[in-house]
Protein backbone atom coordinates (compact mmCIF):
# COMPACT_ATOMS: atom_id res chain seq x y z
CA UNK A 1 0.00 0.00 0.00
CA UNK A 2 2.77 2.43 0.97
CA UNK A 3 4.77 1.44 -2.10
CA UNK A 4 1.78 2.22 -4.31
CA UNK A 5 1.41 5.68 -2.74
CA UNK A 6 5.11 6.41 -3.23
CA UNK A 7 4.95 5.33 -6.86
CA UNK A 8 1.87 7.51 -7.46
CA UNK A 9 3.63 10.51 -5.89
CA UNK A 10 6.72 9.96 -8.04
CA UNK A 11 4.57 9.62 -11.16
CA UNK A 12 2.76 12.90 -10.41
CA UNK A 13 6.07 14.63 -9.82
CA UNK A 14 7.38 13.40 -13.18
CA UNK A 15 4.20 14.49 -14.99
CA UNK A 16 4.14 18.00 -13.52
CA UNK A 17 7.76 18.95 -12.96
CA UNK A 18 9.41 21.40 -13.43
CA UNK A 19 6.52 23.87 -13.82
CA UNK A 20 3.92 22.24 -11.53
CA UNK A 21 0.92 23.77 -13.36
CA UNK A 22 -1.71 22.46 -10.93
CA UNK A 23 0.08 23.82 -7.85
CA UNK A 24 0.86 27.13 -9.51
CA UNK A 25 -2.72 27.42 -10.75
CA UNK A 26 -4.08 26.82 -7.25
CA UNK A 27 -1.68 29.40 -5.79
CA UNK A 28 -2.72 31.94 -8.43
CA UNK A 29 -6.43 31.28 -7.82
CA UNK A 30 -6.02 31.64 -4.05
CA UNK A 31 -3.97 34.83 -4.35
CA UNK A 32 -6.45 36.33 -6.81
CA UNK A 33 -9.37 35.50 -4.52
CA UNK A 34 -7.64 37.12 -1.55
CA UNK A 35 -6.86 40.22 -3.63
CA UNK A 36 -10.47 40.57 -4.82
CA UNK A 37 -11.87 40.04 -1.32
CA UNK A 38 -9.46 42.62 0.08
CA UNK A 39 -10.49 45.20 -2.51
CA UNK A 40 -14.15 44.43 -1.85
CA UNK A 41 -13.70 44.81 1.92
CA UNK A 42 -11.89 48.13 1.43
CA UNK A 43 -14.80 49.59 -0.55
CA UNK A 44 -17.32 48.11 1.90
CA UNK A 45 -15.54 49.81 4.83
CA UNK A 46 -15.42 53.15 3.00
CA UNK A 47 -19.14 52.95 2.13
CA UNK A 48 -20.14 51.84 5.63
CA UNK A 49 -18.14 54.68 7.22
CA UNK A 50 -19.82 57.18 4.91
CA UNK A 51 -23.24 55.76 5.84
CA UNK A 52 -22.41 55.96 9.57
CA UNK A 53 -21.27 59.60 9.27
CA UNK A 54 -24.76 60.59 8.08
CA UNK A 55 -26.42 59.19 11.22
CA UNK A 56 -27.06 61.13 14.40
CA UNK A 57 -25.27 59.12 17.10
CA UNK A 58 -27.22 60.60 20.02
CA UNK A 59 -30.56 59.90 18.35
CA UNK A 60 -29.54 56.32 17.61
CA UNK A 61 -28.51 55.69 21.21
CA UNK A 62 -31.54 57.38 22.77
CA UNK A 63 -33.51 55.03 24.98
CA UNK A 64 -30.71 52.51 25.43
CA UNK A 65 -29.17 51.72 28.79
CA UNK A 66 -25.41 51.93 29.37
CA UNK A 67 -25.04 48.11 29.32
CA UNK A 68 -26.92 47.90 26.00
CA UNK A 69 -24.69 50.59 24.51
CA UNK A 70 -21.56 48.74 25.65
CA UNK A 71 -22.84 45.51 24.09
CA UNK A 72 -23.31 47.11 20.64
CA UNK A 73 -19.62 46.55 19.78
CA UNK A 74 -19.17 47.24 16.00
CA UNK A 75 -22.90 47.95 15.64
CA UNK A 76 -22.44 51.14 17.66
CA UNK A 77 -23.33 54.11 15.40
CA UNK A 78 -20.09 55.87 16.36
CA UNK A 79 -17.93 52.91 15.30
CA UNK A 80 -15.65 53.54 12.31
CA UNK A 81 -13.79 50.95 10.26
CA UNK A 82 -10.08 51.63 9.78
CA UNK A 83 -9.10 50.55 6.25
Amino acid sequence: MVLLAVRHKQRLKLLQSPNYPIGNGLNLATSSTILLLSIGMYFFMKADNARREKKDIDAELAGLEQKQIQDLDWKHPGFKWRP
